[in-house]
């Protein structure tokens, strides 16, 4: 009999959970295993790629455009963002209407007698899967926990948000280092256990052709920075970097690739203040910025905290030259000198100035992840021993 077994993230946008479960799907055994995905606010461009591989409940909506929708999925679109917006309102006022739905939600879909419910994301999925009840519950934290919003952890806290779940998955030995000082009473359930990615879909998906002829034709270096437009991510410090190294006549031109308006005006503002968009160019949203990734000269993490970011990896898959800040996790993903550069983030300049200039140091790197094979069977064995999770091996 099949495990029957219900995914909740928080929407289908664009981030590192997604591309995560993107991932985890198609090693799922569908010969064992029935799974069903429930997006919390059903919105964002991966609809059709997670439904390949897992029934979606909800109807489909896109935030950023109706175009190609039916007249049934615009009118659930638009009821979405009537009722996001007056949630957004009645917050303000210090009523927050989401336990009520959640249990509401909950209610309903209970009905359908799952083996196992996972929380794919630290907070409001996870806040919403705790309402279940007689069911195998698992939470995934994707996140350093200890740089989530004060809000988020206070609400956890107050709601005992963590107390019913079997088991908690931290993305990294650093991330649960930090889970288990925050959250009381979780040591014992809480594991490390890394994404799973697949590198033979990363290859495929890299060769796919660049429509941006302003990237293709570039003959300097590349740089490419990829991520949520948000403040964690410091995308805000590339264009005074940038200006540092064009005033060293370099020749070089820095890619930023993503999509969430949060940190985006701070972005643009600061390329104005530097007049640095000539170096410096935010190429928006990409569903598959592996092209961008292989053919950069280096990925540049500027992150202040990450929990296990993809990205990382999936350069080394590329082979292609990284260059991150040393936030807690970096030195699980890669090692100083061998994949690439491990740095505070007051030395950016310096450390990006040598990986452009030294040549002979970005051919060595290439050539150590020239051979790099992401290895997913570990990470398969420790799901199965926490999860009801099976998977083709």
């Amino acid at each position: 009999m099949k495990n029957k077994i219900l995914i909740v993230v928080p929407s289908f946008e664009n981030g590192g959970t997604i591309s995560t479960l993107k991932s985890t799907l198609p090693y799922i055994d569908k010969e064992q295993c029935s799974i069903d995905v429930f997006p919390i606010t059903n919105a964002g461009a991966n609809y059709d790629e997670i439904s390949k591989f897992a029934r979606v409940i909800g109807q489909r909506i896109d935030n950023n455009a109706d175009i190609g929708l039916s007249f049934k999925d615009r009118i659930h679109g638009a009821a979405f963002r009537g009722v996001k917006a007056c949630k957004k309102m009645l917050c303000r006022l210090g009523y927050d209407p989401s336990p009520i739905l959640f249990k509401r939600i909950v209610g309903k879909l209970q009905k359908n007698h799952y083996d196992e419910v996972i929380a794919f994301q630290e907070g409001q999925a996870t806040r919403f899967v705790k309402y279940f009840s007689n069911t195998r519950k698992i939470a995934w934290v994707h996140c350093d926990y200890s740089k989530i919003s004060k809000n988020v952890q206070r609400i956890d806290k107050k709601e005992k948000v963590y107390d019913s779940f079997d088991y908690i998955i931290c993305v990294s030995e650093y991330t649960r280092s930090q889970f288990i000082k925050i959250v009381d009473n979780v040591d014992n359930k809480t594991v490390a256990i890394h994404n799973l990615i697949s590198s033979e879909s990363i290859r495929e998906k890299s060769v796919e052709i660049i429509d941006d002829p302003s990237f293709l034709n570039f003959s300097g270096s590349r740089i490419v920075s990829v991520g949520r437009l948000a403040p964690v991510k410091r995308f805000s410090i590339i264009p005074q970097i940038a200006s540092n190294l064009k005033e060293l006549g370099l020749s070089f031109h820095w890619y930023i690739i993503g999509g969430d308006d949060q940190d985006k005006k701070n972005i643009e503002d600061n390329i104005e203040h530097n007049k640095v968009s000539d170096v410096v160019s935010l190429l928006g949203n990409k569903n598959n910025p592996y092209p961008y990734i292989k053919t950069a000269d280096i990925l540049v993490c500027t992150s202040l905290s990450e929990a296990c970011p993809n990205v990382i990896n999936e350069a080394k898959i590329l082979g292609t030259p990284i260059l991150t800040t040393n936030f807690g996790s970096a030195s699980e993903l890669m090692t100083n000198g061998v994949e690439g550069l491990i740095t505070p983030v007051e030395n950016l300049i310096d450390s990006l100035y040598r990986l452009l200039y030294d040549e002979n140091l970005r051919r060595q790197i290439k050539s150590n992840i020239s051979i790099y094979e992401y290895d997913n069977r570990p990470i398969l064995e420790k799901l199965i021993q926490v999860t009801l999770l099976r998977f083709y091996m």
